[in-house]
């Protein structure tokens, strides 16, 4: 399906490739990764950005990569793919990030209305000259951006992830924490 993203992550026991699928016609646009300290969430979160640069072009997915536990993600620096990348992030700078992903949400709502589309997803179908990538926002360890309880910078991480998740589901956009 068009509105579909699909990410290898490992083998089953019966030898079957394992696949995270992200859907905007079947709102699984968003995941969530838990775990307690140790098992390889971050390790996980690295397959999942290294098989989804491999599987798709930068036309076709730009990543957002916001990295609280750690510098593990500055090796994707370089990829093309990536367009915002905050390693041992302080949370205002991880914020930054996630109000550079919310700026597109505008740019796309209006490329829709333009169009006369319902979603990204329909835009690209009807225009496929019109490079319009899918957007995945990575966040490794997203309870930093919680870790004041009701600060400016909670209220405005909680409200702005609520919205890439629920309101801009048929924007093209998709989350892992």
């Amino acid at each position: 399906k068009s509105g579909d993203i699909l990410i290898p992550f490992g083998i089953s026991e019966d030898n079957q490739i394992e696949e995270l699928k992200l859907s905007q016609a079947e709102r699984k646009n968003a995941a969530l990764i838990i775990g307690k300290p140790g098992t390889g969430k971050s390790v996980l979160l690295h397959t999942l950005i290294q098989n989804a640069v491999k599987n798709y072009s930068p036309d076709e997915l730009n990543l957002y990569l916001i990295d609280f536990s750690g510098s593990g993600f500055n090796r994707y620096y370089q990829l093309p793919h990536v367009k915002e990348l905050v390693s041992e992030a302080a949370r205002d700078r991880g914020l930054s990030a996630l109000d550079a992903l919310h700026r597109e949400v505008f740019k796309r709502i209006e490329l829709c209305r333009t169009h006369g589309a319902n979603s990204i997803s329909e835009l690209k179908v009807n225009n496929p000259s019109l490079n319009i990538p899918f957007l995945l926002l990575i966040v490794d360890e997203p309870e930093v951006f919680f870790n004041v309880e009701n600060d400016i910078i909670s209220q405005r991480s909680q409200a702005t992830i609520y919205d890439l998740i629920v309101k801009c589901r048929k924007l093209g956009i998709y989350v892992i924490l």
